[in-house]
């Protein structure tokens, strides 16, 4: 685990001559040349957004996911997704519908203001009934159902009746909580669990998302 204090300290109190060598590296970590810079990383640190290298948002989920869905993701999709974000601003270019839900009145407000056209952006309280069955609202068949907010077990289990016959479900940080009963359901029911791992945007930790599928869907996976 990395100490920034001390690494801070430690550069602060190095010769200029590995004090140089520290800053040309950064210099060339931040170019669009290097991965870090190519990818967003460096300004999703400086200005505490998940955006790319050309500050469009991006979904909060590691870089090899986001590459992923940039290439399988097709404006004849629809999509529902359970928490929004700078995911539901993405999503939206790359779909074509979202639906997505917020509990928190602040930060719907901020996305909401931002939202493109095909973004329905709903407020929505944050019990179980309210937040994981607002989806049965209605009849509507998703093509990729997105778990990425609160209640993410109660989620996964009351979503699949709005799940197209050729849909996912796009489960996130499945690394970092106890979403283990919902994965569990998911695959008791035959889904299958590709995963994808790594560095994310304003983060120094790696992060996991998985693509729950059946056989035939909508990502050729």
């Amino acid at each position: 685990m990395f100490d920034y204090a001390r690494d801070f300290l430690r550069f602060l109190f190095s010769s200029p001559k590995e004090q140089a060598k520290a800053l040309a590296l950064i210099k060339r970590m931040r170019s669009g040349r290097h991965y870090l810079g190519k990818s967003g990383y460096w300004r999703s640190l400086l200005e505490e957004r998940s955006i790319d290298q050309d500050g469009n948002p991006i979904p909060w989920m590691n870089y090899s996911m986001i590459g992923f869905l940039t290439e399988r993701l097709s404006s004849d999709m629809t999509m529902f997704e359970y928490g929004s974000g700078y995911s539901s601003l993405f999503f939206a270019r790359h779909c074509g519908s979202v639906v997505s839900l917020e509990h928190h009145k602040g930060f719907y407000e901020l996305i909401k203001g931002q939202a493109l056209p095909n973004n329905q952006i709903h407020f929505v309280g944050d019990s179980v009934e309210d937040y994981c069955h607002f989806i049965k609202r209605d009849k509507t068949l998703y093509d990729v159902i997105v778990i990425d907010g609160i209640h993410r077990n109660d989620c996964a289990k009351t979503c699949l009746d709005n799940l197209a016959e050729t849909g996912v479900i796009l489960f996130d940080d499945v690394n970092e909580y106890s979403w283990d009963d919902g994965i569990r359901h998911l695959k008791e029911l035959g889904f299958k669990q590709f995963t994808m791992s790594g560095l994310k945007p304003q983060s120094y930790a790696g992060a996991s998302t998985s693509i729950f599928y059946r056989s035939n869907n909508v990502f050729d996976l």
